[in-house]
């Protein structure tokens, strides 16, 4: 029911300014049509549960890229106790698009002085064409999405040059979702290394699970799990879209 007046708010009051509290005090803005996808996806769903129940804990520091409004990190920072047990978390999370804002108020409604909001779109420091949607759910740097989009020029940053300007040396968790620019990520230099482990998604527009997988495993990490996004569940490596979480041996 409480989903359902949301929802309704949502449409005939869409500039309300709405937010969830979760059973550990986590306050979660709801700006957008998407935000409502986006929050049953990872917190009813659930659909990053497995990949992290799969590594190491406990998380509390990460770098959140494609964060869209913020759901997978207000999520983390859920897990970790929320601000029942206030836990001293640590992140960057990172969005080209419109969402930005909306992560910037999640960052602001918990009064997170640890984590940072970066408006940036992650790729190899050069001129790009950005695909954005109204939602930002779907916008992409390097993948034309099958919606219709607003094109313009952006600058790219590096993701070391993210991490020089955030001065963010190392964390638990690297979280990837960057819809076809993660292949900009395996090109860097020194950046498995300052992670404990890692959810990567790809796309085979850009970049093959195999590639992913070579990159873990050239670095000395080990892959814990793998899931298919597009039905390929008896080869998910070879799926177009999948991702998959990683550990540092």
């Amino acid at each position: 029911m409480d989903r359902l007046k949301l929802s309704l708010a949502w449409k005939f009051f869409p500039a309300a300014k709405l937010h969830i509290k979760t059973v550990n005090g986590v306050k979660v803005p709801l700006r957008a049509k998407g935000d409502f996808a986006s929050l049953e996806e990872i917190f009813v769903k659930q659909v990053y549960a497995d990949l992290i129940d799969s590594l190491p804990g406990p998380v509390l520091s990460w770098v959140d890229l494609g964060c869209n409004a913020g759901m997978f990190s207000a999520w983390l920072y859920d897990r970790a106790g929320g601000a029942v047990n206030h836990p001293e978390c640590r992140a960057i999370m990172v969005e080209p698009g419109v969402c930005a804002e909306t992560a910037k108020e999640f960052v602001q409604l918990n009064g997170l002085k640890g984590i940072q909001v970066v408006q940036a779109c992650i790729g190899d420091g050069n001129l790009t064409t950005f695909y954005e949607s109204k939602s930002s759910t779907r916008s992409s740097s390097a993948i034309k999405p099958d919606s219709r989009e607003k094109l313009r020029p952006m600058e790219t940053m590096t993701i070391n040059a993210l991490f020089e300007q955030c001065n963010f040396q190392e964390a638990d968790l690297l979280k990837v979702d960057i819809e076809g620019a993660e292949k900009d990520i395996l090109r860097a230099q020194d950046v498995f290394h300052r992670f404990r482990a890692g959810i990567l998604e790809w796309h085979a527009e850009t970049t093959t699970g195999q590639e992913v997988v070579d990159w873990v495993k050239g670095n000395g990490g080990r892959i814990v799990k793998v899931v298919s996004q597009d039905g390929n569940v008896t080869e998910p490596l070879a799926s177009r879209v999948g991702m998959l979480s990683w550990v540092r041996e």
